[in-house]
């Protein structure tokens, strides 16, 4: 830690008005784009790109703006948010599309924003804005009607019914271990999950504009039946080194970027985090007898290449720390009392990435290396205070992807062809028994995936767009193979409506951690399915009509996924995580409708309100466990601005009311017969922010579950109370924050 806050002191200091910087290129071939246009919505400020494709904004005050970009013969597009930062230069490179149809001289209005229809953007200022994130990019996709919490002590959620362990992360492009800390956290008997935990490593600072998929994802997002997690990390700034510092109870950041080297042509952009928690465990502060640490770091270098290509050099890395300390018998109140805990993680994620023209088109390759260790060792003691068994487990789990794709044009057309090839090593370990003569168990399963697809515009016209794509699936293991297909349509209804008709197969390679450790309640040991990793594909269709006016979006959507061989294990589709069963596939399904209308942070207001409706069902019409039958959403904020003192005041608020979960009562053989009450919260940020010459100080105080109600999380059997037992989810908790960007 001393030697990062050294190369912060030796930076050198520089002062500069804020500016909106960037380059407009061609998406197909990567060539720059003199003389396209850009401007501010809604206010008379504007530019255009000069001969090398560059153009820069100098009138703009601090704040969030919707941004244009337009050009003879591309589709125009807009950027609904836009963050100007005090004092800052803010990047900002345009890739335009050739429009098709390629009418000279003619201007070719899009009508709809960046961000896809079946996707919610993740971007850094949202993260800052919105409340409840615990400034975690994954519990900002939260907001949106279309995921579920599944519990508010994990950042897990399910999509539309499906369960989360079914979703996935990737790192610029490609899939990656799973990037949180604490992935026990909230979960039943404190085992570790795939897919999620209690703080995302990849810290808010680190973000480029990063998306959650969620829907009917175009070709080049493969291997998920679910949602898909899209991380991107931004470049830094090539001109001027730039810091931000922020304290908060999740933990200290402190990032810094600027360029790489003398002539500035490269850029470097890093952040560190150590978390609050293990600071004040580190002084002996616990919390209900548990002191919980963790620190990461990350790390992204860019460099330009020829011809607008670029290079990326990029790391991830991150250690975390849960150790419970038992009580007496005497003092004990619960089962878990009586044990000592200790579980461990450290994840790590390096790679390279680059982007180059070749031929009349682009290329793009990604390799990533990324590997996880999590491990739990736990101590029972007798009535006595003395040990009595051990509960050991630890998994292991390393991936090893790459991705080359390239988007080339055929006279009018474009396509768009890719690559992957994926290694998956896992370790499984466990040991139970008497304390000090237990038998450790190890499992090893090796993996090996080769993904390839090939996307098509075949019609483009003034009235309807069509691409089709097909995409290759063979896991070695098995010697299986799966052809997915895919159709997605636009049909224009004037400048500002559209209806998109999405269908398609959707296959997804089973991750083995989600079926290893699973607790048995009636044996006390980790219990194994020995199998069905192989792959899972649904089928499914969307029908959506969106309205895009400046400042708002109306969507309406409506849904059906059907999963003909769906495993349900215990900790897959259906099951509850309270009684294990063998390896068992069965057909499910998820449909239902949903809405929801986004006013856009301008002028000082922005909200987001949803509403979905659906049924999750397995087996016929069984219910499955996420079947939560309706989730509503609302996020609201307003900004209350002091021009002539440079202050600004906000407030943030969201509220959530969600249908429950679905279980199975303890002891009962009626699976899922139950269903948890509806899961209600309402969520608080206030935010100070203070602008100076070249720095903006910001207070936040974030209030979680404002109205402390008690969401239950799981029940279960007690065996030290002899009672069944409601596990629940975060109460009230208030976290302040300060924020120095400077």
């Amino acid at each position: 830690m001393k030697i990062i806050a050294c190369f912060f002191l030796l930076l050198p200091l520089t002062t500069t008005a804020q500016l909106l910087k960037g380059k407009v290129i061609d998406k197909t071939d990567l060539k720059s784009l003199p003389g396209a246009n850009i401007k501010v919505i809604g206010k008379d400020i504007g530019t255009s790109t000069d001969s090398s494709g560059v153009f820069i904004l100098k009138d703009l005050e601090p704040g969030v703006y919707p941004i244009e970009v337009t050009f003879v013969g591309y589709t125009t597009k807009m950027i609904p948010e836009v963050w100007i930062k005090n004092g800052k230069i803010t990047r900002l490179d345009i890739d335009l599309t050739p429009d098709a149809v390629r009418l000279e001289g003619v201007e070719v209005k899009s009508g709809r924003p960046v961000y896809a229809a079946e996707s919610r953007p993740i971007t850094e200022e949202q993260i800052n804005r919105f409340a409840a994130t615990y400034y975690d990019p994954a519990r900002l996709i939260t907001s949106s009607p279309d995921v579920v919490i599944a519990n508010d002590q994990n950042n897990q959620v399910s999509v539309r019914g499906i369960s989360p362990v079914y979703n996935q992360w990737t790192l610029n492009d490609v899939e990656v271990v799973n990037p949180n800390h604490l992935s026990g956290a909230g979960t039943f008997s404190d085992q570790p999950v795939g897919t999620g935990g209690g703080v995302n490593m990849l810290s808010a600072q680190m973000l480029d504009r990063s998306s959650f998929h969620y829907g009917a994802f175009e070709a080049s997002t493969g291997n998920a039946v679910s949602g898909v997690f899209d991380m991107d990390m931004r470049n830094g700034n090539m001109e001027d080194q730039q810091f931000t510092a922020q304290a908060s109870l999740i933990g200290f950041d402190i990032a810094a970027e600027g360029p790489l080297g003398p002539r500035k042509k490269a850029s470097i952009l890093s952040n560190y985090r150590y978390s609050f928690t293990g600071l004040l465990g580190a002084m002996g502060v616990d919390f209900g007898g548990e002191k919980i640490g963790f620190q990461d770091l990350a790390v992204n270098a860019y460099i330009p290449t020829k011809n607008n290509g670029a290079l990326n050099v990029f790391f991830i890395g991150g250690m975390n720390r849960n150790d419970f300390e038992g009580k007496s018998f005497e003092d004990s109140e619960e089962e878990k009392d009586r044990s000592d805990i200790l579980a461990k993680g450290a994840m790590l994620a390096t790679g390279i990435s680059s982007k180059s023209h070749v031929w009349k088109g682009v290329i793009e390759n990604s390799l990533v290396f990324s590997t996880l260790d999590n491990s739990r060792e736990q101590d029972v003691f007798n009535n006595a205070d003395e040990p009595w068994i051990e509960r050991n487990n630890e998994y292991k789990q390393t991936i090893i992807s790459s991705l080359s794709k390239g988007v080339w044009s055929l006279g009018q057309r474009f396509f768009e062809v890719g690559v992957g090839l994926n290694s998956y090593q896992y370790e499984f370990a466990e040991s139970s028994g008497s304390f000090g003569s237990t038998a450790t168990n190890t499992h090893e399963l090796n993996q090996f995936l080769m993904q390839s697809y090939l996307s098509f515009l075949l019609i483009s016209n003034n009235t309807f767009d069509i691409t089709g794509s097909a995409r290759y699936y063979y896991y070695a293991n098995a010697e299986e193979y799966r052809l997915d297909y895919r159709l997605n349509s636009t049909f224009k209804l004037g400048s500002s409506s559209s209806i998109l008709l999405n269908a398609g197969r959707f296959t997804q390679l089973l991750n083995p951690i989600n079926f290893y450790y699973v607790q048995s309640e009636s044996q006390g040991s980790p219990y194994h399915s020995n199998g069905g990793y192989g792959l899972m594909s649904s089928q499914r269709l969307t029908l959506a009509y969106i309205r895009q006016a400046t400042s708002r979006t109306f969507r309406t959507e409506a849904f059906y996924y059907y999963f003909p061989n769906a495993n349900i294990q215990s900790a897959g589709f259906g099951w509850s995580s309270f009684f294990p069963f063998p390896h068992m596939e069965t057909e499910a399904k998820t449909y239902g409708l949903s809405l929801s209308q986004e006013r856009y942070f301008q002028d000082g207001l922005y909200y987001l309100l949803g509403a979905n409706f659906f049924r999750s069902l397995f087996d016929g019409d069984e219910e499955s466990r996420y079947n939560n039958r309706y989730n509503f959403n609302l996020s609201w904020g307003k900004e209350f601005l002091n021009s002539s003192k440079n202050r600004s005041f906000s407030v943030n608020a969201r509220g959530i009311w969600q249908g429950g979960m679905r279980y199975t009562p303890a002891f009962s053989g009626d699976f899922l017969s139950e269903r948890h009450q509806d899961y209600i919260r309402l969520d608080l940020r206030l935010q100070w922010k203070k602008n100076k010459p070249n720095a903006t100080q910001m207070f936040s105080l974030d209030i979680q579950n404002v109205l402390n109600r008690e969401n239950i999380a799981y029940e279960y059997w007690d065996s030290f109370t002899g009672e069944i037992e409601n596990q629940y989810q975060l109460g009230l908790i208030p976290i302040l924050t300060y924020r120095l960007e400077f």
